[in-house]
């Protein structure tokens, strides 16, 4: 079994240049660092909302085009 906090840290090893954003119902002191840590793009605490949903693709895409651009 895998959570989603470890599939995104596979996605990050394989496909690096892909976005990666978290949702999870029990957030803890832990996930929260370990979140940060693993480089994830977005979190959003569920139940979601989709204002959050639709602000974070929205910053999320801001992110990668600017990324594309400077070519980092």
């Amino acid at each position: 079994d895998m959570d989603g906090l470890a599939l995104l840290k596979k996605v990050a090893v394989h496909k690096p240049d892909t976005a990666r954003i978290l949702m999870a119902t029990i957030v803890s002191d832990g996930l929260k660092q370990e979140i940060t840590q693993a480089g994830i793009d977005a979190f959003l605490e569920k139940p979601l909302n989709v204002a959050a949903i639709d602000q974070t693709i929205i910053e999320i895409n801001r992110k990668y085009s600017n990324r594309n651009k400077t070519g980092d």
